[in-house]
């Protein structure tokens, strides 16, 4: 039967083999492609939940064969009883039945709780995945990867590093001599390692392939094919304004945002609002708590978003969201005296700006609105150096974002 079975999936992935995925709007072959992974993916759950149950009642017979001392139920109780006390997690994992990975097969957790609840031994597990791995140190993720026989590495070098990143100093005691220490993370450990890389060239979060291509043009050398578009609406929005930037908040850019989820939004998308410095953040926050408790059908309306996974964050501790639509406040503005800074914080940063931008631009499925306050005439010269320089970094490609933005925004094929 297994053979039959490898020989099956086989000849459905040799029928269907295509060596380019570039669909170029075709989205007969994308629908055909989803259709047959559909139906091995329904093939393998049925196989998968048949063997589990295997497994699972043979080792529940050892188990009863091997302890008399208590039961099955017993040994996974939650609540201590006068002859049993209850076990913890640890012991239950650590069993030399191994009956906790007969039950359960998949855990998921992170690597501090991995080194705390699972027994230190090699092979532990069968396969062990990391994801967001450009944000985990090395250190910390040791005690996991000793735990497996497989190790899967998936992370982005486009995305954040882990947030302690920079160089720290320390003092060697013996001769008083400061020695620079920089913090790797896993991905870059793996890439040093030269472990075998794979890409994952399709697209799969994005509805409308323009949600994609701006990150895939400037960062990812075109590699990425997006999936073909399954709706006719427009995925950008610009909206402009001209708010003040006044003690790191942007006044205008916040009402008009709690407007826009007021009179705008369809709660049954789930939405989140990203914002460039944690000031907006919180004051977003807090005016949506005031306006939420004087007006209860705003209210509801929020408590409904909520139910749907409704957020508000900053741009460094977005990454591994998604949701239908995001909302990004550009924050920035002129101050209150009429000048422009151009400070926008780590965006301006050569080494992590682009990464940053990168994050916050790719986390919408449906569509992203976007509220700006930086002057045209900032774009417009932004847009120049970026051409100057050929280099898709600082504050220059946050420029250009701005413009394609308002480019799809205003159907502009021109200048998009």
């Amino acid at each position: 039967k297994p053979y039959f079975n490898c020989l099956y999936l086989k000849s459905i992935l040799d029928r269907n083999h295509v060596d380019n995925f570039n669909f170029n709007g075709c989205q007969r072959g994308y629908y055909d492609i989803i259709q047959d992974i559909d139906l091995i993916n329904e093939f393998l759950i049925n196989q998968t939940s048949l063997t589990l149950k295997k497994i699972r009642s043979r080792a529940i017979s050892k188990f009863r064969n091997e302890n008399k001392k208590f039961t099955i139920e017993q040994f996974f109780s939650k609540k201590s009883t006068q002859k049993n006390k209850k076990l913890s997690l640890r012991q239950i994992s650590s069993h030399p039945s191994k009956i906790f990975n007969s039950f359960f097969p998949l855990v998921l957790t992170n690597p501090s709780s991995c080194s705390t609840l699972f027994p230190m031994e090699n092979d532990f597990f069968d396969l062990v995945v990391f994801d967001e791995s450009s944000q985990i140190k090395i250190e910390d993720c040791i005690p996991a990867l000793i735990r497996a026989k497989q190790r899967v590495v998936a992370g982005d070098l486009n995305q954040l590093p882990p947030m302690s990143y920079f160089k720290k100093t320390i003092v060697n005691s013996a001769d008083k001599k400061e020695i620079n220490v920089s913090t790797k993370s896993l991905l870059d450990f793996c890439i040093d390692q030269k472990f075998k890389e794979h890409y994952l060239d399709i697209h799969y979060r994005s509805k409308h392939p323009e949600l994609i291509n701006f990150s895939n043009h400037a960062f990812y050398k075109s590699r990425l094919i997006p999936l073909p578009k399954t709706t006719n609406h427009t995925p950008f929005e610009f909206i402009e304004l001209h708010g003040i930037f006044d003690q790191g908040i942007n006044r205008m850019e916040i009402q008009k945002i709690i407007d826009y989820l007021e009179n705008k939004i369809d709660p049954n998308y789930s939405v989140g609002i990203a914002t460039f410095n944690i000031h907006q953040r919180d004051e977003i926050m807090d005016q949506i708590g005031l306006k939420s408790a004087k007006n209860p059908l705003f209210f509801e309306k929020i408590k409904k978003l909520r139910s749907n996974g409704f957020f508000v964050k900053n741009i460094e501790s977005i990454q591994g969201e998604e949701r239908d639509i995001i909302i990004i406040s550009s924050t920035y503005g002129k101050s209150p005296q009429g000048f422009f800074r151009q400070s926008f914080g780590p965006i301006n940063s050569n080494s992590k700006g682009f990464k940053l931008l990168n994050v916050i631009i790719t986390r919408a499925r449906h569509k992203v609105i976007v509220f700006s306050s930086i002057p045209n005439g900032y774009i417009e010269k932004g847009l120049v150096t970026l051409n100057e320089k050929n280099e898709n970094r600082g504050k220059s490609i946050f420029y250009a974002f701005l413009a394609f933005v308002k480019s799809v925004s205003n159907k502009d094929e021109v200048t998009k």
